[in-house]
Formats: C-alpha cells, sequence, structure tokens
C-alpha cells in the first residue's frame, strides 16, 4: 500500500483567498450560483430559485441566458435534494482527493479555514507523541469523537468501532478528523501508519449517515509542502 501526499493547493484554489473556496476548477460553487453559503436552509434555496425566476419572468429585457437558467436550474436539482446535496458537499470537502488525504502540514490554516466554510465540525489529533498502534488509538481516543475513552488491547477493529459509534453520537452529518505530525509515526510505525491509513478508509465507507473526511498532515520529505513539488 502506498499513501500518495497532495498538494491542496492545487485542487483547493488560490492560498491567498481561503475564505472564497469556489467550486471545482475555480468555477462558482452551486450555492454561489444562487447567491447563498453553505449554511443556506432548504426553505432559503428554494426561496431564491423562486425569486430568481421571478425577477426574469415576464420581462422581456431581464430574461437570462439559456447558461445562466440552467446553472440555477442545476443548483436547484442538487441543493434540494438531501441525499445529493451532502454528497456535492463531500465532493467539495476533499475536491475529488479521496476519503483520507495526506499532505503538507503547512496547509492546516487554509484546509481548516476550508472546511468550517463546507460546515464540518473539526477534531483535531495531535499526532506529535505517536509512534506507533499504541499510542496512536490512545491520543485518538482522547483527540477523536471516540465512544470510549481508551482500548485496553489497541485493538485496530475495536477502536474503529468504538470511533464509529463516537461518531454518531455526535449528531453532526460532516465531520474532518484532522491528524497532525503524521511524520513522528514514520519513525517507528510505518507498519501501523498503513493499518490506521486502511482503517480509516473503511470508517468512511461503512458510516452511512456521516459525510466523513480524514486528512493526515505531516512535514519534513516525505510531506514536502508545495513549494517543493
Amino acid at each position: 500500500m502506498r499513501m500518495r501526499i497532495h498538494t491542496l493547493g492545487e485542487e483547493f484554489g488560490p492560498a491567498s483567498e481561503p475564505d472564497s473556496p469556489g467550486g471545482q476548477g475555480g468555477e462558482p460553487n452551486l450555492y454561489e450560483v444562487l447567491g447563498l453559503v453553505p449554511s443556506a436552509t432548504q426553505d432559503e434555496i428554494e426561496a431564491q430559485c423562486r425569486a430568481f425566476h421571478r425577477l426574469h419572468h415576464p420581462e422581456p429585457g431581464l430574461i437570462p441566458s439559456a447558461e445562466r437558467t440552467a446553472a440555477v436550474t442545476h443548483a436547484r436539482d442538487v441543493l434540494t435534494d438531501p441525499v445529493r446535496r451532502r454528497g456535492y458537499c463531500l465532493e467539495q470537502a476533499t475536491r475529488g482527493l479521496g476519503p483520507v488525504v495526506c499532505a503538507s502540514h503547512e496547509e492546516l490554516p487554509r484546509l481548516e479555514s476550508h472546511l468550517r466554510y463546507w460546515l464540518f465540525a473539526l477534531f483535531r489529533l495531535d499526532g506529535s507523541g505517536v509512534r506507533n498502534r499504541g499510542s496512536f488509538i490512545t491520543q485518538a481516543c482522547q483527540d477523536w469523537p471516540s465512544s470510549h475513552g481508551r482500548v485496553e488491547d489497541h485493538d485496530w477493529d475495536r477502536f474503529a468501532e468504538a470511533l464509529g459509534v463516537g461518531l454518531k453520537e455526535l449528531g453532526e452529518t460532516r465531520v474532518a478528523l484532522l491528524w497532525t505530525d503524521v511524520q513522528s509515526m514514520l519513525q517507528g510505525g510505518l507498519p501501523d501508519l498503513l493499518a490506521a491509513h486502511s482503517m480509516l478508509e473503511v470508517l468512511v465507507r461503512e458510516l452511512q449517515d456521516i459525510s466523513l473526511v480524514v486528512f493526515l498532515l505531516g512535514s519534513g520529505s516525505n510531506f514536502p509542502p508545495p513549494s517543493c513539488r
């Protein structure tokens, strides 16, 4: 197994504009098309769509372009469907990089701003003292929403179950787990790091009612910043 290190600067837009995420490829996201933000309610989305059509009908001088009408219609179709809306927000939050993303620690501030824009609840694991499976599970039970304060035998399956239950008990629909200083585990626990990566990928797939994303952030030669790639 190989963990691919991503340059978030390419997928997450200009570093100078962290609070204006935009859509894929720099296009306006669907909320921006409607003049809204991700925290908009279903009623607000539907009201904005109705206002758009009232504004442009039947006044001939206000007829919008076919492209604009199509964009509004598409935004309405996606954002008024709870399932499609959740999937869209998850896609925008990860920019299509996958459920578990590895990146440079230098990108943490912009990443957190990006995730907050998409209304993700953030939980950060301090990995500075994590060297192996045991220390990872112990720290994760403290910093992430696990249903148990500790997992005695440091069993991966028991920990995954405790983390899954803890996430469900939060009552949040969008959650981001951040693991910082991942390079510390490389010094003595590479097999455990790969096992943790696999466990988290499985957990993301198994949680049906929560949009979960995981970011592994490190420094050093294994996690080069954007300027070095």
